[in-house]
């Protein structure tokens, strides 16, 4: 299957702060692998080609059929993507509490639905979420870096206001340091 995209263009005044939290990265690409080919299985046990494209409901008719692990990363998937859609809305529309709103939610199902957030990323998401409340948003994405083409990173993304991203990311630092 091939992911569609669409650039969408960050408001002016805001900016995206990428940390890295000196994760594992190698056991957090298999765990990422691992999950990819669990919704491979899923799709095909319900007659899909991918996740992609389907409904909340078509996951949900396949209850009898699918484990509870199951059911929560097909729901992962169809969620995540509904929110993609709605965050670059939300982008377009300068509607920054909209935009944390949905980054925190995807913070949420990817550790409750997907179980792919280490604990370091979850005390850095919650760290940066104090610092900027809904100014902002906090989540853990895949991001691609030069480096890692092709694969998931483990960045915590932060959007904030220009003004006030070096002290986010300096406090952010110091907070993190001193949390671990």
């Amino acid at each position: 299957f091939e992911l569609e995209s669409e650039p969408v263009l960050i408001p002016e005044q805001l900016s995206i702060i990428v940390i890295d939290p000196k994760i594992d990265r190698k056991a957090f690409i298999d765990q990422f692998e691992q999950r990819k080919q669990e919704c491979a299985v899923i799709a095909e046990m319900t007659g899909l080609d991918s996740l992609q494209d389907i409904s909340l409901s078509h996951i949900e008719r396949y209850r009898n059929i699918l484990s509870t692990e199951q059911l929560k990363r097909g729901r992962h998937v169809v969620t995540e993507n509904i929110r993609a859609s709605k965050t670059a809305r939300a982008l377009q529309e300068n509607n920054i509490t909209r935009f944390s709103q949905l980054m925190a939610q995807s913070h949420q199902s990817m550790r409750e639905d997907f179980d792919i957030i280490p604990s370091e990323v979850d005390i850095l998401v919650e760290m940066i979420h104090q610092l900027v409340g809904e100014r902002g948003g906090a989540g853990h994405e895949a991001v691609r870096t030069p480096d890692e083409e092709g694969e998931a990173g483990g960045d915590g993304e932060e959007l904030e206001e220009h003004r006030t991203i070096e002290g986010v990311a300096q406090r952010s630092a110091r907070l993190y340091r001193s949390g671990l």
